[in-house]
């Protein structure tokens, strides 16, 4: 990672640190993409949002993903151990689709970060339902319109399933055994939001090797920041940090 790349990301971070998720994971997403413009970025769909994340937690800490979480029937806390990059498989390049549910037709899009941004958080129901109005362009019931919030249950299901089938990345899921008690379950992978957790720790240890060193010699958090990492880990150890 470059200094100039490092104080951007700083920056980025520090920017996002008071943002919804969705906004923060377009603005890490902005550091990494810098040819494309902020708007551009929201309206990919959540897949390919996520695929262009992958890339850009595998170029700044690596595929190795090491995560823990717990089981739901006996709370035995596991660890995730994976390769991610075997995650990166190419997202549906399809913008709308028109699904047939019954006497229902549905034409509609897939979700963007765009959409996530704007919910309110007015409860799960509230904004699902928000989320589906805004995606689905027209619906109809034996040939005559309805609208999003007339669906039912069912076809709202159907509409959400078909979106996943074409935007797999958008939903990555882990199959995960307890080795204590044989639960079996899914767990999703957010990676959005574990990349972020990941930048902040490393933002953290930034700031606390920059406010080491600035404490012993007095140099500014540019100079520190444009340390090499062989450089800065040197100064760290004469500090004993």
């Amino acid at each position: 990672m470059t200094a100039l790349f490092a104080r951007d990301l700083l920056a980025t971070w520090e920017r996002a640190q008071q943002q919804p998720w969705p906004a923060r994971a377009l603005a890490l997403l902005a550091s990494f993409c810098p040819e494309s413009s902020a708007d551009a970025l929201a309206q990919l769909s959540i897949g390919e949002r996520d695929v262009r994340l992958l890339h850009a937690r595998i170029a700044l800490f690596g595929s190795r993903l090491a995560a823990r979480t717990d089981c739901p029937a006996c709370q035995e806390s596991i660890e995730i151990d994976t390769d991610i990059a075997g995650l990166d498989v190419q997202p549906s390049t399809a913008t709308t689709s028109r699904l047939e549910e019954g006497s229902f037709v549905v034409e509609y899009r897939l979700p963007t970060t765009a959409d996530l941004v704007g919910l309110t958080p007015s409860g799960v129901g509230a904004a699902r339902l928000m989320l589906l109005e805004r995606c689905v362009s027209a619906a109809y019931r034996d040939g005559q319109p309805v609208r999003a919030d007339e669906l039912p249950d069912a076809v709202v299901s159907a509409v959400a399933n078909a979106m996943e089938r074409a935007d797999p990345r958008g939903a990555v899921r882990f199959e995960l055994t307890c080795p204590s008690c044989g639960e079996r379950w899914e767990e999703i992978f957010d990676i959005a939001s574990f990349f972020w957790t990941e930048v902040h720790a490393w933002a953290i240890r930034q700031l606390r090797e920059v406010h080491a060193i600035a404490s012993a010699y007095g140099w500014s958090e540019a100079e520190i920041l444009a340390l090499g990492p062989v450089r800065r880990r040197a100064y760290l150890e004469m500090l004993g940090s």
